[in-house]
Order: structure tokens, then C-alpha cells, then sequence
């Protein structure tokens, strides 16, 4: 059972495809009721994936594949990884799509986009030498994000801590909030000029925000007893995950160990939005990040039936979840 989490790029890629197909599946024969992004440039995707339905999965299903690829050169740019695998890609496509996918979806997946390459870059300014550059493209990906979707704004309160894991000076403190306030001063200016007052996209996050204390489109556990399993599944991999890079950190160098510890940091930043009543399956993608990086290196690390049995259960689960629909009455 073992070699399940040991598949080589071939059967990774088809397995891949079989996923997202029954994902796509699911979403054809019971859509999920969500209402999509709802910031300005989320609203911009619905209007989209309103029109043409059929584009937007497609236009989701691309950039889930490419948000899968660009982990995976995470992982190995940042020796994350001790030995080759291309786990991250299924997982990040469990985590992201399992629970929910279909147009609507697109402005949550730009959203993982946007936080996927702001991670690369943030790692990519960790170098000797100041890298102002890939710091304000980092800072800037990830003001974006809020202004696709509200719940996004968590990465406002990552960015400091990224500031001060990365060792950045005063002078990279200041690059990096200009470029992360730029798109939200350009998107103000823009409504402004249309007539609306300066503070309206703050007072539209502000409202949306306020949603999270209200009711969300939460899948029900209820009725879906296999979703606990598979989420009890990925916490329980992250604590052991968690558990082995503390046993063997004094071994671990510098780079793998920083990057690390970021993903801890926007695992658990992206899991706030998830302690409300307002969350929502659009928080999936966020958190299917830091869990695409995390989850993969105690499966790498251990073999035995027991890494074996906890993967079968988290596939087994999310598996059961989309083809319920069509099995059950």
C-alpha cells in the first residue's frame, strides 16, 4: 500500500485527470451552491463565469494544473523535499477541488494563483543579497487577492511575519506594504473617479468581511459524514508532518527550514476564514496551498502501511464525496 504515495510522474498526471474529472463530474450533476468571489475583480470572474459556464471550468481546471506545477517547483527549488515526488500535485487538487468545483470556482482558484506565486517570490527574495524586486512582486500578488476575494485580506496580516522570518531591513518593510497597498489605491482611485467616495472598496471589504458571522456555503458534515474523515485526515498528516520536522530540524538546512516554517505560517493564516460561520468552499483553494507543501513530506519521510492506510483514507473519502451523488438515492 505504501507505493500509493510513491507514483511517478505518468500515473501522478492520470490520476490527476481522473480527479478533476469526477470533480467536474460532481459539479454537473449537483452544483454547489456558491455564490462566488465578491470583491470588485471577483465580481468581474462571476460576470464571466456567468456568461460562459463551460470557459470558466475550463479557464479552473487549467489554473488548478498550473497552480499543481508551480508548487511542485516550490517544493524542489526550496529542497522542501528530500527525494523527488510529485505528491503536492494531488494533494493541492484534493484540498482545492474535492469539496467544490464548477464555475463559480474561478475566482477562488485566481485567488490560490495570486498566493501561490507571491509565496515563490517571497521564498525567491531570501537571498543574500537584497531582492527588492521579487519582494514588491511578492507583496503585490498578494494585495491582489483581496480584491478578488474578501477572505483573502488574512495574507495583509502574513505579510508581516514574512517580513520579520525573512530577516527583511526597514528599507524592504517599505517596498513591500507599497506594493501591497498599490492595487488597493489604484482600485479606490478607479471607483473614485467613477463618483463612488475614495473608502468604497474598504467599506465593500469591510461588508464582506462582516458576512463571516453570518451563514456561508459550508458543505454539510451532516449529511457528508466522509468530508470530517478526510479533513481529520489532513490534520491529522500535518501534525505528523509537523512532529517529523521537529525531530529531525537540526539536520534540516536553512532554506528548507525557513520555507517551511512560511507554509506553517500560511496554513494557519489561511485557516481563520474556517473558525466562522460565513466560511465558505471559496476557502478551500486558499488553504489547499500551505497543505499541497505541508502534507507530502511525512508520506515521503515514512513507508509502511500506516502512511499507506491514512493516504487511502484521505483519497478514499474525498472520492466517496463525489460519487455519493451518483451511488446513493
Amino acid at each position: 500500500m505504501g507505493e500509493i504515495t510513491r507514483l511517478n510522474l505518468s500515473w501522478t498526471l492520470l490520476f490527476f485527470g481522473l480527479f478533476l474529472g469526477l470533480f467536474w463530474g460532481r459539479s454537473e450533476l449537483l452544483p454547489t451552491a456558491a455564490g462566488g468571489a465578491d470583491m470588485p475583480l471577483g465580481s468581474l470572474l462571476n460576470r464571466f463565469s456567468a456568461t460562459y459556464p463551460i470557459a470558466a471550468k475550463t479557464l479552473a481546471a487549467v489554473l488548478l494544473f498550473l497552480n499543481s506545477i508551480l508548487l511542485l517547483r516550490i517544493v524542489s527549488r526550496n529542497m522542501i523535499l528530500t527525494d523527488r515526488s510529485y505528491m503536492p500535485i494531488i494533494v493541492y487538487l484534493l484540498v482545492a477541488a474535492g469539496c467544490g468545483f464548477g464555475s463559480s470556482a474561478l475566482g477562488a482558484i485566481t485567488v490560490s494563483l495570486l498566493a501561490v506565486c507571491s509565496f515563490d517570490q517571497m521564498l525567491g527574495s531570501f537571498r543574500r543579497a537584497v531582492q527588492y524586486g521579487k519582494l514588491f512582486n511578492a507583496a503585490l500578488l498578494a494585495g491582489l487577492a483581496p480584491l478578488v476575494w474578501s477572505h483573502a485580506v488574512v495574507y495583509a496580516f502574513l505579510l508581516p511575519v514574512s517580513l520579520i522570518l525573512f530577516k527583511k531591513g526597514g528599507r524592504e518593510w517599505i517596498v513591500a506594504w507599497v506594493g501591497f497597498l498599490l492595487p488597493w489605491a489604484i482600485c479606490s482611485y478607479v471607483y473614485w473617479g467613477m463618483g463612488y467616495p475614495f473608502g468604497h472598496v474598504t467599506g465593500l471589504l469591510a461588508g464582506n468581511l462582516g458576512n463571516l458571522l453570518a451563514g456561508g456555503d459550508f458543505p454539510d458534515v451532516l449529511r457528508h459524514p466522509e468530508l470530517p474523515v478526510f479533513w481529520g485526515m489532513c490534520l491529522t498528516t500535518v501534525v505528523l508532518s509537523l512532529i517529523s520536522f521537529i525531530r529531525r530540524s537540526d539536520t534540516i538546512r536553512t532554506r528548507a527550514y525557513k520555507s517551511y516554517i512560511y507554509f506553517l505560517w500560511i496554513l494557519l493564516f489561511s485557516a481563520v476564514p474556517f473558525a466562522f460561520p460565513g466560511r465558505s468552499v471559496q476557502d478551500f483553494p486558499m488553504i489547499a496551498v500551505p497543505l499541497a507543501i505541508i502534507i507530502p513530506p511525512y508520506f515521503i519521510r515514512y513507508r509502511g502501511w500506516i502512511p499507506g492506510l491514512i493516504y487511502f483514507a484521505l483519497i478514499g473519502s474525498i472520492v466517496f464525496y463525489n460519487l455519493a451523488p451518483a451511488l446513493l438515492p
